[in-house]
């Protein structure tokens, strides 16, 4: 039965918790019985980030979600799996809470949103014209064409120095072009600012696409992955950036 690591105290909790380290894996989970068995193991790169900071950041308190994350997974929705993004989303109308009649209104509008996640209208504008950059950027379109590539895959693998199990979950995988793509939102796209944010010792983006090739390097017959970013704009012009990561930089 899988346990949350959250606010477990005792050494004990912790290395029953911690039980997986090193237990085998090599598979992208497209099951659900695959996503099922390998639910709650394996170190991501964000829980690896809480590693880093100290052991009682990995086992403290869950973070709640806040706005700008539920704006960056509707945005991630939207671009990458469109086909679902009506299901899980909806557009909030403006309603005015400080009177009566809209307080009711705003009451009568989550009665029939049913289990879609309402979005400020600014929000909504703003990550479709989010993505009507990136689809209208010839090269950003061209990584991201459906008709050769897989989105939101989650892959587990046995790290080759350490054998710890890792995880990783990827935006999208261009088979043609034989690199993963990750997509980034940021306040400037030009290109030292990306640079910026790659190499940042607070969002280490560079160590999420080195566990990344990683991982599918292990789980692919194609032992050769590259990492492409995507970074665009999150107010107007929307500007986009392409970063193609050398292997020096991974």
């Amino acid at each position: 039965m899988y346990v949350e690591r959250h606010n477990l105290k005792t050494t004990n909790e912790r290395l029953k918790f911690l039980s997986w380290l090193f237990d085998s894996g090599c598979c992208v989970l497209d099951t659900k019985e695959l996503r099922k068995e390998y639910s709650g193991r394996g170190f991501s790169k964000s829980s690896l980030d809480y590693v880093r900071r100290s052991i009682d950041h990995y086992f403290g308190p869950k973070i709640k979600q806040t706005e700008a994350m539920v704006v960056g997974s509707a945005f991630h929705c939207l671009l990458l799996e469109p086909k679902k993004f009506n299901g899980r989303y909806c557009r909030m109308p403006e309603f005015d809470r400080r009177t009566k009649k809209g307080k009711e209104e705003y009451a009568e509008f989550l009665e029939t949103v049913r289990d879609r996640q309402p979005l400020k209208s600014v929000d909504w504008v703003v990550i479709h014209n989010m993505v009507k950059s990136i689809r209208n950027h010839p090269r950003a379109s061209e990584l991201l064409n459906v008709d050769y590539g897989i989105s939101e895959e989650t892959v587990v693998w046995n790290d080759e120095r350490t054998g710890v199990l890792m995880k990783g979950r990827i935006d999208w995988r261009n088979m043609m072009e034989c690199c993963i793509v990750e997509v980034k939102s940021c306040m400037d796209a030009d290109p030292l600012s990306v640079k910026r944010d790659i190499f940042s010792d607070k969002l280490r983006y560079y160590v999420q696409a080195s566990i990344y090739v990683d991982g599918f390097n292990s789980v692919t017959d194609l032992p050769d992955w590259g990492f492409k970013f995507i970074f665009v704009e999150k107010s107007n012009p929307y500007g986009v950036c392409i970063c193609d990561l050398d292997k020096m930089s991974i």
